[in-house]
């Protein structure tokens, strides 16, 4: 139904939402210092999330609305590189990886790596108190040693047997040759060279 994409919006709790306009924020007169922090608090959740909205909401798109996905991304007025860095890291970093006392730049700077080291980095972020530039440094660091290993050295096979081949006309020389040898009286007698004939007598 027509308006329906409207409703998660609307369920976040946007303090003085009439306030906001696209040049500007028009607070009230008389706002409590509690209101106005309380602005501020979302101001400030507003500015990191963007990024992860945008992600989510593009990947979204681009799932289930083919063109007229591409159509909606013109009428958000950023730029393509913007929302498909946007949508790569979201997509890389599921929504329950996350971690929401990280920014979305410490999430993009672990983005390319395979799952558990993305976990592991952002894990260490955390309880070190890290900056995006510090966690980079990290992931280069990382890389680098990964660069390093030596690759697993592939097994050897074993060498196939080599069969000699004879020709027919070698084969059947050999067979009569050893057939001839079995049959001959005189296989067991040992060769000698001819006794001289005698000389004739006068």
């Amino acid at each position: 139904p027509k308006g329906q994409g409207a409703a998660p919006v609307s369920a976040i709790a946007i303090p003085y939402r009439d306030t906001l306009k696209p040049s500007g924020l028009d607070l009230p007169e008389g706002l409590s210092f509690d209101d106005w922090q309380g602005v501020g608090e979302f101001l400030k959740l507003t500015e990191g999330a963007v990024q992860w909205w945008l992600g989510d909401w593009s990947n979204y798109g681009e799932s289930r609305y083919g063109e007229k996905y591409s159509q909606a991304l013109d009428a958000t007025e950023r730029s393509y590189q913007t929302l498909r860095n946007a949508a790569w890291v979201a997509k890389s970093i599921t929504l329950s990886r996350r971690r929401d006392n990280l920014s979305f730049a410490h999430h993009e700077a672990v983005a390319a790596l395979d799952p558990p080291e993305q976990d592991r980095l952002l894990l260490e972020a955390t309880s070190q108190g890290w900056s995006r530039t510090r966690l980079r440094e990290a992931v280069a660091i990382y890389k680098a040693d990964l660069a390093k290993k030596p690759l697993p050295k592939p097994k050897k096979q074993p060498a196939e047997p080599v069969i000699a081949t004879e020709s027919a006309e070698t084969m059947a020389a050999a067979i009569v040759q050893g057939s001839q040898a079995k049959t001959s009286p005189f296989r067991n007698l040992p060769v000698s060279a001819p006794e001289p004939s005698p000389e004739p007598q006068d």
